[in-house]
């Protein structure tokens, strides 16, 4: 009887330890695949972003015609959490400086766990 209570135990601690490692190995799969997505955004600004064209420039629209599967839903670039990610495009001497955020897991804004990625892009 105490063997099969010691059994039971080791067995639900394995799987726990086990449910605990997947969902840390499937949280930094989701935050790589962001910083995918982010990357794309940099080499698509890098390809069709011009002091000429920065009103009315629709990031999500070019970089849908540079990677077709990249993720957005009305306009706007998803995370690998389904949220918006935010992109910030200002002119500069010699360019532009980029500052791009995701939510990150908690899908909040301005908090620890947000994905940031600040560049600058020469024209």
């Amino acid at each position: 009887m105490k063997l099969t209570i010691i059994s039971i135990t080791v067995i639900a601690l394995i799987a726990a330890i086990g449910f605990f490692i997947k969902t840390k190995i499937d949280t930094q799969m989701m935050r790589m695949k962001t910083f995918d997505t982010m990357g794309q955004i940099l080499v698509t600004l890098d390809k069709s972003l011009n002091s000429k064209s920065i009103n009315g420039y629709n990031p999500a629209m070019e970089a849908r015609k540079i990677y077709p599967l990249i993720p957005e839903k009305d306009g706007q670039i998803l995370d690998a959490w389904g949220q918006p990610i935010s992109l910030a495009i200002q002119p500069a001497e010699n360019g532009f400086q980029i500052h791009i955020i995701s939510a990150g897991p908690d899908k909040t804004m301005g908090t620890a766990d947000d994905i940031i990625k600040d560049e600058f892009l020469r024209n």
